[in-house]
């Protein structure tokens, strides 16, 4: 979110970070504690404030996904966002059906006599 949007709004400032930008180049920001809404929902979170002039528009970031408990996806010409599971699947259960699957038949145990004559 661009400063000068910020301070209209009082945001408490959080403290601030350092970004790396996708062409390797650091960014510092300063953050601050913000509300994001979408639809009927509203979350609190921490919000990154751009120092120069930029675009206005305002991003939401991975956390605000985990707060809000959705999950994003990209195609090629459509962005979903749906509510995630209460529990993401476990992959445990899938490999050790997969070990299992894949160990070797054990052999029965040979008799053994009781006794000798």
């Amino acid at each position: 979110m661009p400063m000068v949007d910020a301070f209209p709004l009082g945001l408490v400032l959080y403290g601030t970070t350092t970004t790396i930008l996708a062409d390797g180049s650091t960014s510092y920001k300063l953050m601050a504690v913000g509300t994001a809404c979408v639809g009927t929902e509203s979350e609190v979170g921490i919000v990154l404030l751009n120092m120069g002039a930029g675009p206005s528009a305002v991003l939401l970031g991975m956390e605000f996904l985990r707060i809000f408990n959705k999950s994003l996806f990209l195609l090629k010409d459509v962005v979903i966002l749906i509510d995630s599971p209460a529990k993401p699947p476990s992959a445990q259960p899938q490999a050790a059906s997969a070990a299992a699957a894949n160990a070797p038949a054990t052999p029965p145990a040979p008799d053994t006599p009781s006794s000798t004559k």
